[in-house]
């Protein structure tokens, strides 16, 4: 994962931003949903951000942060997960690999994919980002 990891240095500043958003609340989606949170889960995602790249100035990083949790966990709780994918969907496809792998990545850190996260895992595989991705690596 680390080596795609340095990909993403290679999209442009405002599209990285965007992209950086969409991954952190696609990767807190994953760990949410199982409804067991587990530290070092909320560890690698809030890795993903980091205050020396934010570049939004409508909002500061840790208001982001606050904000899309409780974004995804209001969509957890309504029902709402494949309408905030889909939402997403445009900002993940600018580098769908790696948005891919490093959802699959937080979903095994518990040693346990459940049928809710595999469920999140294959919509966004075989439907939002399938176009995108390359399917030699997967």
């Amino acid at each position: 994962m680390t080596d795609n990891i340095n990909e993403i240095s290679q999209i442009p500043a405002s599209k990285h931003q965007r992209f950086s958003e969409a991954l952190f609340k696609l990767c807190t989606l994953v760990y949410q949903i199982d409804g067991c949170i587990k530290l070092s889960e909320v560890a690698i995602v809030d890795g993903l951000l980091k205050p020396s790249e934010w570049e939004n100035q409508r909002t500061s990083l840790d208001n982001f942060k606050i904000a899309a949790i409780t974004e995804c966990r209001a969509a957890i709780d309504h029902g709402n997960v494949n309408q905030l994918l889909l939402s997403l969907r445009d900002d993940l496809l600018l580098n769908a690999n790696i948005a891919m792998e490093t959802a699959y990545h937080v979903s095994a850190v518990d040693d346990h994919v459940c049928d809710k996260e595999a469920s999140l895992l294959k919509y966004l595989k075989n439907k939002l980002l399938a176009p995108a991705l390359d399917h030699a690596s997967n």
